[in-house]
């Protein structure tokens, strides 16, 4: 099959006293080739060298945290440059033009607390509706137990079936709090969240997001 061209960007970052860094390549794990020597400044690399194995040698420190971050993209033909160093004032905004329809997703909305603080009752309940015309993205939930013994917490979609559970019978210790912090949870109009708790004023739930236009 044909050969994809790939290019990994490093972050390189130097903090808290004095350190020098090598860019070195590999194809066996073994034998390295230093592809970039002497680095001792917080500076972007873009490599494309074909290799199997890029590694990044601190050759030497004193006082020092070197933090290196990585990125690899695929190209559908390898990149012009084998190794380039970028420094401050080295990266330039490039125009991108798009052809054709485009719809724009995704965009964040209103930052909304849809429900709480407060505390859900012991039995199943509507915590929050979603408004007509608006979709709902949930990102956190808290939910605090105020109370020195361990105490549940359950929450759902649209229902009280096991299918709608989103949190079922979750356990929160005693004087302690639960977070869940995910990359979205979708609600369209109409759609509502619901819950209950285990022990009656034991637990505090705080759910938040964005609201946003269908």
């Amino acid at each position: 099959m044909p050969a994809l061209g790939t290019l990994t960007m490093f972050y390189i970052n130097i903090t808290g006293g004095t350190a020098s860094v090598d860019i070195e390549v590999s194809e066996d794990g073994t034998d390295f080739f230093a592809v970039r020597t002497g680095i001792t400044s917080k500076t972007t690399h873009r490599v494309s060298w074909p290799c199997s194995i890029i590694a990044i040698n601190v050759t030497s420190i004193s006082g020092a945290t070197v933090t290196v971050s990585y990125r690899q993209i695929i190209y559908d033909a390898p990149p012009d440059t084998i190794i380039e160093s970028l420094e401050a004032g080295d990266v330039r905004a490039r125009r991108i033009t798009i052809e054709g329809d485009v719809s724009l997703i995704g965009t964040d909305g209103t930052p909304t607390r849809f429900y709480g603080p407060a505390q859900p009752g012991t039995t199943n309940g509507t915590l929050y509706t979603v408004p007509a015309n608006k979709i709902a993205v949930i990102k956190t939930i808290h939910a605090t137990n105020v109370t020195a013994t361990a105490a549940t917490v359950t929450m759902s979609i649209g229902g009280s079936t096991d299918a709608a559970m989103w949190v079922k019978g979750l356990s929160v210790p005693a004087n302690d709090a639960y977070d869940w912090i995910g990359e979205e949870l979708v609600l369209a109009a109409g759609e509502t969240i619901q819950g209950l708790q285990g022990t009656t004023a034991a637990i505090t739930v705080t759910l938040s997001g964005n609201l946003r236009d269908a």
